[in-house]
Formats: structure tokens, C-alpha cells, sequence
């Protein structure tokens, strides 16, 4: 969003209708930045630029013409840009859910789908931040056209507390989003088979689960109704899963007593290899214009 100064001097009415317009549009449209053309930073304007959730950037008469006769305009205005946002707006890396612009893990996430021809289930194993959710984000990014996704995000969606009628009406809004279909399970997982059984003869179904280990962790105080009614689809060819999880997925498929048990194709998600998380490293960092000079600091923090 841009605001051009179009009289001498700037008001505090000019500086309060900014400010309120900023703030608006951030919270209504999601605009990311504003930038103001001046042909001089007017001193009311000092106030405002100090706010950083504002992101407003001047660019006054001097910036516009490092632009203009730069051998590089794009880059220029982009440093005017970069220059003018705190250091801590710029970081390109996500920190917190799954990596989406920075994905830098496993690129074939079709394996997923397609991984295993005589297991039904694949449990999708590693310690907590390895990637998991980002390499399912990926998967449901590219889904094929020829299967139904449907995602289940348990952290999210989901508590001990709840029990499992929240899950089970989470799977029946991702089937309305996936197929538009309006189904309703009534609280109860074995009401699960027959819809699937409906569903799945137009296409395969594939239920993928995010973080299972606290629905693991509730369904076995249920006498694994839910887990189950998942060994019974699989059995009819009504639905395969794709189960991402921790410490319990991993023990749940190594127990005799689990109706997992010898159910699933287990892929294991470790580290990074060198190449990748050194692309990790530098490609984020060079789209905003930031390199290394010195390759021991690249190693510096491959180390780490």
C-alpha cells in the first residue's frame, strides 16, 4: 500500500489517518508493507516509522533517485526496503510450524503415497523438528489428482480432553472440504467404515494424520476403537494412512498387542544431509541480499 505526500507539509491529522489506514489494512487484507513517497522525511513522520507493526518504509526524494539511476533498480529499491524494516522482520526462516517457502527436506513426498504395496499404513517416524509436518505439508501441497488427501492436523485440531468426537468431526469437515460431502460419523469411529465404503468407490482415499501420538495416547484408554476401525478399513481396501508421529507411533507399531501392529511401512525421517542443509543455510539468507564471505562460517554453522 502506498501513500505519496501531495502538499508541502505534513498535519497531525496527515500522521493520524496514516497510521489509522495502516493498521487497517494490515489487519483487513493482510497487506505485508507500506511505503510512504516523500520528497523529504517530514520530522512528524519519525514517530510512526519507529513502530514496527506498522512496516512502513520512506522513500523520499534522495531514495528514488539511488533507484533511478542505479545499474540495478530492482536491487537498489529492494536495500531501500530491506534497509528501512527491523532486522528481526527480515529473518526468511520459519520458525514455528512447518517449513513452506524454506522447505529444504525429503523432495520426493509422492514416496509417501506410493511407498509401499502390500502395507496399508505408512508411520512417518522422527524426533520432534526433524520435518515431519513440513514433508506432509509438501505432500498435501502436491496431492495427485487421482486420490482423495484428507488432512488432520492433531495439534491443532485436537486435545486428551476433548475425546474423540472432536476428531471425528474434524474428518467430517475435511471430507466436506475435500469431496463435498456432508457426512456425520454421530461420535461414533465405527461409523467411519460405512461412509468410507461409500466414499471410496469413486476414488482412493488417503487419511493423513499429523502428530498422531496424543490420539494414540487416548485411543488406547478407548480399547483402540478408533485404531480398529482403521485396521478394519484397511482390510476392505477402503482407505490407506499416512500416521506422522513420535515417541508413541513408534512404539505403538512394535506392539504385539496394537492393531497396527505389522500393519505398517515404517519411513524414518533423520537429518538433513550436508548438501541440503547447506542450501538451507545459504539459499533463504541470499533472497534478501545476504551472503558469506568466509566459507568457515557456512561450516560454523553446519557444525552447529
Amino acid at each position: 500500500l502506498c501513500f505519496i505526500q501531495d502538499r508541502p507539509q505534513l498535519e497531525d491529522a496527515d500522521i493520524d489517518y496514516i497510521e489509522t489506514n495502516a493498521e487497517a489494512y494490515s489487519e483487513i487484507e493482510n497487506t505485508k508493507l507500506f511505503l510512504f513517497f516523500c520528497v523529504e522525511k517530514p520530522p512528524l513522520l519519525d514517530e510512526l516509522l519507529l513502530k514496527p507493526h506498522l512496516n512502513l518504509i520512506a522513500v523520499d526524494e534522495n531514495s528514488l533517485k539511488r533507484i533511478i539511476f542505479s545499474a540495478n533498480p530492482y536491487q537498489s529499491f529492494r536495500r531501500i526496503i530491506l534497509n528501512g524494516l527491523p532486522m528481526h522482520k527480515l529473518s526468511p526462516y520459519r520458525i514455528t510450524g512447518p517449513a513452506k517457502r524454506t522447505y529444504y527436506g525429503p523432495n520426493d513426498w509422492s514416496v509417501l503415497i506410493g511407498h509401499s504395496e502390500t502395507k496399508p499404513v505408512v508411520a512417518l517416524t522422527g524426533a520432534r523438528k526433524i520435518g515431519k509436518s513440513s514433508l506432509l505439508y509438501q505432500l498435501k501441497k502436491h496431492s495427485p489428482a487421482d486420490i482423495y488427501c484428507l488432512f488432520m492436523d492433531i495439534r491443532q485440531e485436537f486435545s486428551l480432553s476433548a475425546g474423540l468426537d472432536i476428531f471425528l468431526r474434524s474428518v467430517e469437515s475435511e471430507i466436506f472440504r475435500v469431496l463435498g460431502e456432508d457426512v456425520d460419523f454421530n461420535g461414533q469411529a465405527t461409523r467411519m467404515f460405512e461412509v468410507f465404503a461409500r466414499l471410496s468407490k469413486e476414488k482412493e482415499i488417503v487419511l493423513v494424520i499429523d502428530d498422531v501420538d496424543a490420539l494414540i495416547l487416548l485411543d488406547r484408554e478407548n480399547r483402540y476403537e478408533l485404531l480398529t476401525t482403521f485396521h478394519d478399513m484397511t482390510r476392505r481396501h477402503l482407505c490407506r494412512f499416512i500416521l506422522a508421529g513420535f515417541r508413541e507411533l513408534y512404539a505403538e507399531i512394535r506392539n504385539a498387542g496394537s492393531p497396527l501392529y505389522n500393519l505398517c511401512d515404517e519411513l524414518h525421517m533423520a537429518a538433513l544431509d550436508r548438501e541440503a542443509s547447506l542450501a538451507l543455510v545459504t539459499g533463504p539468507m541470499n533472497s534478501i541480499g545476504a551472503g558469506y564471505q568466509n566459507a568457515a562460517d557456512r561450516q560454523l554453522i553446519l557444525t552447529y
